[in-house]
């Protein structure tokens, strides 16, 4: 079977005029897949680079420089035809799907693009020539990191045609390496700026309460919430500030109106997400993309973790903190939950626990 075969230098596969990149939904996700979109443009100086993206994720590439075109993927079974007959027609000469579901994998195939990569997942791989691990195993031992550095290290597969075998550790002495910025948070300054300025002052500055999530399973109790909104505020002399996005209104006005002393802004778009994170001492709350945007800008987060992995999706750092509980299903990935106990068990006083080291 073709995924069989050895991933290749793509460096050596000849002319390469076209690539497409495909990460079409999750703000966090596409943020930490900067170091590939860099890693091909300085392995393809003169190719041309696009991005396809669902178009409320779009304005997460802005000011990524490497980025040619943006490609609209539209939801809908008909705009999905569409984009299958518009990709055969482009002729890209490798697509790197980097979400690799039923529905990515099957545009990937039907793309004809010359080169098909994908994540390895046992169920659409037929639809690659060459497949990219979702973990490496060294010494028949699982090795988990952040996915800013696991993106980093598939690129290195990419351009050198290693199997993944050659792994090498993360050295985290600092946070130096995680702080590459988040491109499009520029285009929203001139909107923080004047944000900010209106905002009741305070010595201690802002920080960030991630109010809830889509993924239901991954949502801490409002109440908790509430509690350590009031405690940020009492202890810290800090404003907490909610963050929120499209289906989240719900949860973060109950929580502004719990927590007087928050703040509650508008729903914004993502550039003036990012102009607003960057300015906040601290953020806490969930796995989620506004996290990753903290990680990316510098700020210090302190995530509480349920059905997801914080090998995976945190860095783990003096800087960056992490909250979860040992239990024996942990992490399920699951979405829903009805019992949701890693989430719930998680203590209000041991979330300041954290926020008083990455302050002190």
């Amino acid at each position: 079977m073709a995924q069989k075969k050895p991933l290749p230098d793509l460096t050596k596969l000849g002319r390469v005029d076209r690539i497409l990149i495909v990460r079409y939904f999750a703000l966090g996700d596409i943020a930490l897949s900067v170091p590939i979109v860099r890693g091909m443009r300085e392995a393809f100086p003169e190719s041309e680079i696009s991005y396809l993206v669902w178009e409320r994720y779009s304005d997460a590439l802005l000011g990524v420089e490497e980025v040619d075109r943006v490609i609209i993927l539209k939801e809908g079974i008909f705009e999905w035809l569409m984009m299958a007959r518009r990709l055969r027609r482009d002729r890209y000469d490798f697509i790197l799907d980097l979400v690799s579901s039923p529905g990515s994998a099957q545009l990937s195939w039907l793309s004809g693009a010359k080169v098909r990569i994908g994540m390895e997942t046992g169920r659409n791989d037929w639809c690659y020539h060459y497949l990219l691990p979702r973990r490496f195993e060294k010494e028949s031992r699982k090795i988990k990191y952040y996915t800013l550095d696991t993106n980093r290290e598939l690129m290195k597969m990419m351009v050198t045609g290693s199997d993944g075998m050659a792994w090498t550790p993360v050295n985290r002495s600092d946070d130096a390496s995680l702080e590459i910025g988040f491109p499009p948070a520029r285009y929203g300054e001139d909107w923080a700026k004047e944000y900010f300025a209106g905002l009741p002052s305070t010595r201690g500055g802002y920080a960030g309460i991630t109010a809830s999530s889509s993924y239901l399973s991954k949502s801490w109790p409002i109440e908790n919430l509430s509690k350590l909104a009031r405690e940020i505020h009492y202890e810290f002399d800090i404003i907490p500030v909610i963050i929120w996005g499209p289906g989240e209104e719900k949860d973060a006005m109950k929580l502004r109106d719990s927590v007087k002393s928050s703040i509650l802004p508008p729903l914004i778009k993502i550039p003036e997400l990012g102009a607003m994170i960057r300015r906040l001492r601290f953020l806490v709350g969930i796995d989620s993309g506004p996290k990753h945007i903290a990680v990316l800008e510098g700020v210090p987060t302190v995530t509480l973790f349920g059905p997801t992995d914080p090998m995976v999706w945190d860095p783990v750092t003096e800087k960056h903190r992490v909250l979860s509980v040992d239990m024996e299903c942990f992490p399920c990935r699951d979405r829903d939950c009805p019992d949701n106990r890693c989430m719930k068990d998680i203590e209000v006083d041991d979330v300041l626990d954290e926020i008083r080291k990455i302050i002190r």
